[in-house]
């Protein structure tokens, strides 16, 4: 039996691995690139949820990312140019769909509290409700007078559900970007191997 010898994988059972790798450089780029993205999106700018924290939101989001992207890509890779422009329409209106669950929820449910970002319920503790209609007092004066705390303002049940709902919108975001990327690449792959310019497999250059 032949034994593979140095750096030669091709009778290795790492051989088609390694191959897959090499067939697909670009989309492996395009995946690290968008875990990239999300990951700066999430802990440089203040557009990030502000739950769990910056780093757990950009890990998160970065691993939804690329999976998501692997996954449509090996299972829908193939298709026609009809089937393509559906799908890129499903995927582009999934995408801004979603960014604008995301910005709704960014904006009624996270309050400014002496330059931090907190993450509000959506339903009202009744003793604090009261409070409000004899006083007049708006949410943000309330949560400044509880040292932004927002479980003495809101239930708590009905903050986490704000809190998952925020996270969920983001990685459902990047989530469908990924889904534009991966049928953006399949479309062109598929226009190359059919005009019989490149073979099926091996990723057109930007």
């Amino acid at each position: 039996m032949d034994k593979p010898s140095g750096g030669n994988t091709k009778n290795s059972v790492l051989g088609p691995f390694v191959d897959f790798l090499n067939d697909y450089k670009t989309l492996l780029g395009t995946m690290v690139g968008l875990g990239t993205t999300a990951a700066i999106a999430s802990m440089v700018t203040a557009i990030g949820p502000p739950w769990p924290n910056p780093s757990g939101v950009a890990a998160i989001s970065a691993v939804a990312s690329m999976v998501w992207l692997a996954f449509t890509f090996l299972a829908w890779r193939g298709q026609t140019d009809a089937s393509y422009l559906g799908r890129m329409k499903l995927a582009v209106g999934l995408t801004a769909g979603f960014a604008i669950i995301y910005i709704i929820l960014w904006a009624s449910q996270v309050y400014d509290v002496n330059g931090s970002k907190v993450v509000g319920g959506f339903t009202v503790i009744p003793d604090v409700q009261k409070v409000m209609k004899q006083d007049g007092g708006s949410l943000e004066e309330m949560m400044k007078g509880e040292e932004g705390n927002p479980y003495k303002i809101w239930t708590r049940d009905s903050i986490i559900v704000s809190k998952v709902a925020l996270l969920a919108a983001w990685i459902l975001f990047f989530c469908g970007i990924s889904f534009v990327l991966t049928t953006l690449i399949m479309a062109l792959e598929a226009r190359k191997a059919r005009e019989g310019t490149q073979a099926w497999g091996q990723i057109p250059k930007p």
